[in-house]
């Protein structure tokens, strides 16, 4: 009778062990982690240059990766600016037409400057700084101009 109680008890502490064991088998529970590649990812250059001519900024080749925000200018520069400053700022500003403001301490007075902007040499300021997306080899040059100079 001992020896039926004990071989019953084998068992059932057998079947419970498969039970567990095959319970955990199959795919991970946790599959959110599968895909962490950035969904954007370009390598660009570029320089902030203040009204004096100083090279404020200069970045040559700028590793950007993000898995929501497209590489703009603005997305490059603030992601930069957050990136290299020490409590984790942005410091990138632009107003509701998507115009360049300011960058770090830098700001663009109306009526006094203004923000130029060129990739790859072509001239973009009157575009959306915050919409046109680089790509990987771009050279993004910023510069603070004297509106007080432009002739129209």
């Amino acid at each position: 009778m001992k020896s039926i109680k004990l071989l019953s008890l084998l068992l059932a502490v057998l079947m419970a062990s498969c039970v567990l064991v095959g319970c955990g088998s199959g795919e991970p529970a946790d599959t959110t982690t599968a895909s962490l590649a950035p969904t954007y990812a370009v390598t660009v250059s570029f320089t902030v240059i203040d009204m004096e001519g100083n090279k404020v900024i200069e970045a040559t080749n700028y590793n950007y990766q993000s898995g929501t925000n497209a590489p703009t200018p603005y997305a490059v520069i603030d992601d930069y600016c957050y990136m290299n400053n020490e409590n984790g700022e942005g410091m990138v500003k632009v107003d509701e037409g998507g115009r360049l403001v300011s960058i770090d301490k830098l700001t663009a007075v109306d009526g006094t400057s203004y923000w130029g902007l060129t990739v790859n040499g072509k001239d973009i300021t009157g575009e959306d700084f915050s919409a046109r997306e680089l790509q990987t080899g771009d050279v993004l040059v910023i510069t603070m101009k004297d509106s007080t100079q432009v002739k129209g």
